[in-house]
């Protein structure tokens, strides 16, 4: 994934409380620059920080690449199903991710478990 700073001065983000140790603690992007990230370590470390979305949401940052969720497709559904309650059909996995950014779903979070129903046997 890329993302690109469209301040005139650097700007730093922490961590998530719930990333993995390994993870940098913190992430710095140069003024105006374009940083490129791991996939794995933007939805592990930096997806959910709240002042890093709030930049993307208010324009002082930008996502030019997408990153790639490891998720399956059927896994995406189900998130955002749980999340935001609309069932999607069957359709590719790029489209669905697409789908879910724009309603806003945490492709970090865990994903629901189905439960599955008995029949009851009269």
């Amino acid at each position: 994934m890329k993302i690109k700073s469209n301040l005139r001065h650097n700007i730093s983000y922490y961590k998530t409380a719930t990333a993995k140790s390994s993870a940098p603690d913190y992430m710095t992007i140069p003024a105006g620059a374009t940083l490129e990230l791991d996939d794995d370590m933007w939805f592990d470390a930096f997806a959910n920080v709240a002042a890093l979305l709030s930049g993307v949401a208010g324009g002082t940052l930008e996502i030019v690449a997408q990153p790639v969720s490891p998720l399956s497709a059927t896994d995406i559904a189900k998130l955002i199903e749980d999340q935001v309650g609309i069932t999607v059909g069957k359709k590719e996995k790029a489209e669905l991710q697409t789908l879910a950014l724009k309603l806003g779903v945490d492709l970090s979070a865990p994903v629901p478990k189905t439960k599955k129903k008995k029949l009851d046997e009269a």
